[in-house]
């Protein structure tokens, strides 16, 4: 079905990624917020690169449910990134107290130096993990160098698909 998925996909669109947008065009923006499973997010990795897919991957460097000091995990990612995808940051706001966006820049930039020193790749984005109404309300382009998938841009411009926790939201693909 993924499969499917993703020709869906490239038939209607330009699969692009953050470095890339051209907001002129229609894109899409692959992305996965990786919650979970590095493990299962390897596999998604390759099925996207035999389609021609280029995704970025927003890891979390304060999951529960992966280490990215890990050997085989820091393995998995950096075979993520020679599949050709991209490395996002996906934060986790409610290991911060993060009460301005002062205080979400500064975060945002270290962790984002953090990922790029563990995996030799800047990440490109980043995305909050589970926000609250008071962090969405940081609607700036950018925070840390990165962009804001939260963006009052991303929010009013671009329409939102998702199959998160694997229900579809918001609007279906098809």
């Amino acid at each position: 079905n993924y499969r499917s998925l993703l020709k869906i996909a490239i038939s209607g669109w330009k699969i692009i990624d953050y470095r890339n947008i051209l907001w002129e065009e229609n894109f899409i923006l692959w992305r996965h917020d990786v919650d979970f499973s590095l493990n299962c997010s390897l596999k998604l990795a390759k099925i996207e690169k035999e389609a021609g897919v280029k995704a970025t991957y927003f890891v979390n460097p304060h999951s529960e449910f992966y280490n990215l000091t890990e050997l085989n995990q820091h393995q998995i990612i950096k075979e993520i990134l020679s599949l050709g995808h991209d490395i996002g940051l996906h934060l986790d706001v409610a290991f911060y107290n993060i009460s301005s966006e002062a205080d979400l820049d500064k975060i945002v930039a270290n962790e984002a130096r953090y990922i790029e020193d563990l995996f030799d790749a800047k990440p490109s984005a980043f995305s909050f993990h589970n926000p609250i109404a008071e962090h969405l309300e940081f609607d700036s382009d950018k925070y840390g160098g990165l962009k804001n998938c939260y963006s009052k841009r991303f929010k009013e411009e671009v329409s939102y698909c998702s199959d998160s926790n694997g229900y579809w939201r918001f609007r279906r693909l098809h």
